[in-house]
């Protein structure tokens, strides 16, 4: 086509979303070292969805139906959540974390009235954390440029019910089936001088 002229349009939708969620916690110290904290969230979504270009009728014929596919969807994802923390040492701390989320769906898929599937997703965390803090142990003169370090290690393992890729053939996203992701992160950052401060942090992952 001519330079600037558009020949395709793939995507002539208009959608409206609505996210309404809510969490409940509690917090636990045990011993004075084992530190839980648990609970449950929920989330209301709601989408409205106007794709134009679904039934599209073309210029040349005489339209007999309504172009257009105008729809809505709800659902309700909930799930728990908790997290533990040990203190070993002074300073160094074992944490572990687990929680059922999910995946919003992607709206231009969703048929009317469905009940907006949303991809079920369970994570699990387990590590060590590490925080130096010189300025505890600080006069007051020499709080303010006392250092500060930190640093971070945990593995991770993610398992999504449904996932989603984008088909070339298609020319869309279209479900997968199940997937995993398992990998590690680590994280330091650290406050020299009260004009510094450094962060350094990689991760790796295999998903499959």
């Amino acid at each position: 086509g001519l330079k600037g002229t558009a020949w395709a349009i793939s995507v002539d939708a208009t959608i409206s979303g609505l996210d309404v969620g809510g969490y409940l916690d509690l917090d636990s110290t045990w011993f004075q070292r084992v530190h839980l904290r648990g609970g449950v969230r929920a989330d209301l979504l709601s989408y409205q969805v106007d794709d134009r270009l679904q039934n599209f009728v073309p210029a040349f014929r005489e339209a007999d139906y309504i172009p257009g596919y105008r729809r809505s969807a709800t659902g309700i994802a909930a799930g728990p959540r908790f997290s533990l923390e040990v203190d070993l040492a002074r300073g160094l701390s074992l944490i572990a974390a687990y929680g059922d989320g999910y995946r919003s769906p992607m709206a231009l898929l969703l048929d009317d009235g469905e009940p907006a599937p949303f991809v079920k997703v369970r994570s699990a965390d387990l590590g060590l954390k590490y925080a130096l803090d010189a300025r505890a142990s600080a006069t007051e003169p020499e709080r303010a440029g006392a250092a500060r370090f930190s640093a971070r290690a945990t593995g991770f393992f993610t398992h999504l019910g449904d996932d989603i890729a984008f088909d070339p053939d298609e020319g869309r996203a279209t479900p997968v089936g199940p997937s995993r992701r398992a990998g590690f992160t680590v994280y330091a950052d650290a406050h020299p001088f009260p004009w510094a401060f450094v962060s350094l942090s990689t991760t790796y992952v295999n998903a499959v």
